[in-house]
């Protein structure tokens, strides 16, 4: 595992299951310098993730 720096990217990932507890708040995640967001879009083959278009169209 890589050593914590302060030169490292924020990533996270989110999915339907933050939007089951609430709203994802983005301007908090935007102000703790968080880089990349991966944001899940399908489950297997035919599942698809019912948060995909709202986090993709929200991510700033």
């Amino acid at each position: 595992m890589q050593s914590k720096s302060a030169s490292n990217r924020k990533v996270i990932d989110v999915s339907h299951h933050q939007s089951d507890r609430g709203v994802v708040g983005w301007a908090a995640v935007k102000e703790d310098s968080v880089a990349e967001v991966f944001i899940k879009a399908s489950e297997g083959g035919s599942g698809r993730d019912k948060a995909f278009a709202s986090h993709l169209n929200k991510w700033p």
